[in-house]
């Protein structure tokens, strides 16, 4: 029982830090982490104080890591009204839209970094194309490079 006193009171804690964190971020970057009306809920199967559940990857995304991928959106400067995070494929993928504008790009992790990217068709064999994301230096960059791929 004692154990789970413990750890009922380090989630506590961690979940004080967290909302502070976040406190810190401006309004728009909130609103943007936050879970979508496009969002793709089928693949979270838990979402708890300190984390959410990925069911086809059997993986937790700490919220911790929603924080860095928030600063980082935020520390970019890009007006990001209109956006959403609409998907999360892979535990090291967010993707955000703009339906409106059809303005998209990922935030990726890469070498255990945080940065933006977009979706397009990188070259295979001959003739074929395969999906692939691009590593970039910045949103409106992502946006730009996406556009143009399609």
């Amino acid at each position: 029982m004692e154990s789970r006193k413990h750890d009922y009171k380090n989630r506590t804690l961690a979940a004080a830090r967290l909302r502070k964190e976040l406190e810190m971020l401006s309004d728009k970057v909130k609103k943007l982490m936050n879970f979508g009306p496009h969002f793709h809920i089928c693949d979270v199967s838990e979402i708890t104080e300190d984390h959410i559940h990925l069911e086809s990857w059997n993986h937790d995304i700490k919220k911790e890591e929603f924080v860095e991928i928030a600063r980082l959106i935020e520390k970019d400067g890009y007006d990001i009204e209109g956006f959403e995070l609409i998907e999360i494929p892979h535990p090291e993928v967010f993707c955000f839209a703009n339906y409106e504008k059809e303005e998209y790009f990922d935030v990726i992790k890469l070498n255990g970094k945080w940065q933006f990217s977009y979706l397009g068709y990188a070259k295979g064999d001959g003739n074929s194309k395969t999906l692939a994301n691009f590593p970039v230096t910045s949103i409106a960059e992502a946006v730009e490079k996406y556009l143009e791929s399609w």
